[in-house]
């Protein structure tokens, strides 16, 4: 048997939740004494994770759980079935609300005498916030119950089709951040497996033209298919998609369109005139915008954006021309 076992931060609970709350067979807990007689004192493993390392676990919320072992199996795929974990559950705390929970390791704790009893790879990456910084976002019991059916409908979504016939090149060496991502013919990335990268991207940097830069990268995946006037085509689709009331449609495709010349200067060297308090302001427009369309996608709208060229154009067609009664000047 393998323990696996992580610390959360950036992360709070509010005090109607009863722990430990139980995800896919991962416990989440912030009973510290519960985990010190679950794990702890199993194995001295402050000699193998260091002091500092082991108090933020006494300090933090944790996520852990059991997982039979195999014989043959490196502990390191332990590990990175732990961190996929960890990832949906990152994508769908976000699907709920802009937030900059992270893990930073990833301990397996061997129950079978092995001679290392404890094995531990550091996540390199960091999520910020919308705006850039990190700070603790709290959830409450029927939040935390949404991000267990997200979880769910996020695994369908990231998996990517004729994965199970290529062998990952994964080595015991590697860091768990490793993907094994260059063993896969990239050609077998649809568009929302592209999407979700580009979130990732925009919450791993901390700033905020590179924010702008990958959340307009996130829409063009999923919105754009020709080369024509994209930062309109972008604006129209995204906003028609996402909807609401008029006054809600053009500010969004202002918003749209601001983001996306942020974005161009950005990436061509131009220099940026916006303060840091408006693109902190866009940054934090682009993720609520991007969180809206995510959502949709992942409860009802995959198959949406899997049409062919054609019948993708189609659908956006029948979008303007059903709103062709609310065409208004200021555009």
């Amino acid at each position: 048997m393998i323990t696996i076992v992580s610390n959360l931060t950036g992360f709070d609970i509010s005090s109607d939740i009863q722990f430990p709350m139980n995800i896919e067979g991962f416990e989440v807990d912030c009973n510290n004494k519960r985990l010190e007689a679950i794990f702890f004192k199993k194995q001295n493993i402050a000699p193998y994770v260091g002091l500092n390392t082991y108090n933020s676990f006494v300090d933090n919320i944790n996520i852990y759980g059991d997982i039979e072992r195999v014989d043959n199996v490196a502990i390191f795929k332990y590990q990175q079935f732990a961190a996929k974990f960890l990832y949906r559950f990152q994508i769908s705390l976000w699907l709920i609300k802009d937030n900059s929970v992270n893990f930073h390791w990833i301990h397996s704790i061997a129950n079978d005498g092995d001679e290392i009893p404890v094995r531990s790879r550091i996540f390199n990456l960091m999520y910020s916030n919308s705006s850039g910084k990190f700070s603790n976002t709290k959830f409450d019991k029927n939040e935390l119950n949404k991000v267990k059916s997200l979880m769910i409908q996020v695994n369908d979504l990231i998996q990517i089709d004729g994965l199970e016939k290529i062998e990952l090149d994964y080595s015991e060496s590697s860091n768990v951040n490793s993907s094994g991502k260059n063993s896969i013919p990239y050609k077998l990335y649809n568009k929302i497996n592209r999407t979700f990268d580009f979130l990732s991207y925009a919450r791993e940097t901390d700033s905020l033209p590179m924010k702008i830069s990958f959340y307009m990268s996130l829409f063009e995946c999923l919105f754009v298919t020709n080369s024509t006037e994209i930062s309109h085509q972008l604006a129209e689709r995204v906003t028609l998609y996402i909807g609401g009331e008029l006054k809600e449609k053009i500010e969004n495709y202002r918003a749209i369109k601001t983001a996306y010349g942020i974005r161009s200067k950005f990436m061509h060297g131009d220099t940026i005139s916006a303060s840091n308090e408006k693109l902190a302001e866009s940054s934090i427009k682009m993720d609520s915008l991007a969180r809206e369309v995510l959502l949709k996608i992942t409860i009802s709208d995959a198959k949406i954006f899997l049409l062919k060229q054609d019948d993708f154009e189609g659908y956006f067609m029948n979008l303007i021309f059903k709103s062709d009664g609310e065409i208004t000047d200021g555009l």
